[in-house]
């Protein structure tokens, strides 16, 4: 939403150019604009578009928004190069815009992102990529390579078809390297109207080299997966985020590779800060 400064005569002007998604269509589509605060420069040399980012179920992804169409593109392409990495902008200068990249097993890289703003079909934003700047903030090769033999996906924890925002559970599992069952640790977010996404965490990658499995839980509730899931939350603390954690760790202890189980069951543990803190004493 766009507010003007009026003339002394006239009335505020009020524009919607993006409305508020109350549930994605299907799985990936747009789930709102969810963004913790905007770059100090968020506008292309048109005066015309915005390019910010926005938690996008849980990755952070890079939109740019036409406010004269009222329409969105996503900017993905060469620098998504692990399909799941979240992309956050630095800077807007002129038509060119400065994104890091990172996920759970790779630390932030830079791109110079050049947009092509011609109007074009589709939902992505054309642009050319060229890294200017990787390994950050990790320069120790041992620990780097350690962490690329480490392996991640973003699981969809089943739930009862009945249950309100039933495809809105997610979390974030972060396996390291090994051929036993290892230890896990529940990672649930605080908020609770917060998320957490596929960028590089130091704190869960140190748990990574200690032998430690991962999985960070967005729970119904969180945002950047609709309205409707965001407030399916309010009067159900303590409750409907908590079945969530408990369906998240049912889900993980039962993954198998090769017919072996990941997770050792005797050795789980919660952490957790805030509302996190609050889930993990329950």
């Amino acid at each position: 939403v766009l507010s003007f400064p009026p003339p002394p005569s006239a009335p505020p002007v009020t524009i919607t150019i993006i409305d508020v998604v109350r549930a994605p269509a299907k799985k990936g589509d747009f789930p709102g604009l969810y963004s913790y605060s905007l770059p100090n420069r968020v506008w292309t040399n048109d005066s015309r578009h915005m390019v910010f980012d926005t938690l996008w179920g849980s990755q952070w992804g890079v939109i740019c928004v036409d406010t004269k169409t009222k329409t969105l593109k996503r900017l993905t392409g060469a620098a998504n190069i692990h399909g799941l990495a979240s992309l956050i902008v630095l800077d807007v200068v002129g038509n060119n815009v400065l994104i890091k990249e990172s996920t759970p097993i790779s630390t932030h890289q830079v791109h110079l992102v050049k947009l092509d703003l011609k109007e074009s079909e589709g939902s992505v934003m054309p642009g050319s990529w060229e890294c200017v700047r990787s390994g950050v903030p990790i320069r120790d090769d041992k620990h780097r390579n350690a962490l690329a033999d480490c392996s991640f996906h973003v699981a969809s924890i089943p739930l009862d078809a009945k249950e309100p925002s039933s495809n809105a559970l997610e979390a974030i599992v972060v396996f390291p390297k090994t051929n036993q069952p290892c230890p896990l640790v529940l990672r649930p977010h605080g908020g609770p109207h917060g998320g957490v996404a596929t960028t590089y965490n130091w704190e869960h990658a140190m748990l990574l080299l200690q032998g430690f499995a991962v999985a960070a839980i967005n729970y119904r509730g969180s945002i950047g997966f609709g309205q409707d899931a965001l407030e399916s939350l309010p009067g159900n603390c303590g409750r409907r985020d908590v079945d969530d954690c408990m369906a998240t760790l049912k889900h993980v202890l039962a993954m198998e590779k090769d017919g072996k189980k990941l997770i050792d069951p005797a050795r789980v543990m919660v952490w957790g800060g805030s509302h996190g803190g609050f889930l993990t004493t329950h």
